[in-house]
């Protein structure tokens, strides 16, 4: 049985990708279309950037497969195809973690964000 925070992130991690998805449909890398969602900042190590949309890039499924498991360069094209101005938005962005960051709250205050978001898209 799944817990609360558990239901919450996966309730979280849809609207993102729905979020992601509506925003470009298009791979990023081959303009073919987009089935994944890629946080550019590995939802590992920098977990507060988990929502934020300008952290998800759509990629299709073999393009996602080959940045992850092949070809890391990828990564270092993504950055030059989103430009400096997103590149240095994206590593101020990662530096901050809110005192509730990873809690119920925080997921219920990103589902909100995100269901916003959508909402207007």
């Amino acid at each position: 049985m799944r817990t609360a925070k558990q239901k919450l992130r996966s309730e979280a991690d849809q609207l993102f990708y729905n979020v992601c998805l509506k925003l470009n449909n298009r791979c990023l890398l081959c303009d073919s279309l987009a089935s994944q969602i890629h946080h550019f900042k590995p939802k590992s190590t920098f977990g507060i950037l988990r929502y934020e949309v300008i952290n998800g890039i759509p990629l299709c499924q073999s393009c996602h497969f080959k940045l992850t498991f092949t070809d890391s360069s990828l990564q270092a094209k993504i950055a030059d195809i989103k430009g400096s101005r997103w590149f240095k938005r994206i590593e101020e962005l990662s530096k901050g973690t809110p005192a509730d960051y990873q809690r119920n709250e925080w997921y219920k205050l990103n589902i909100k964000k995100l269901e916003k978001l959508l909402k207007k898209l």
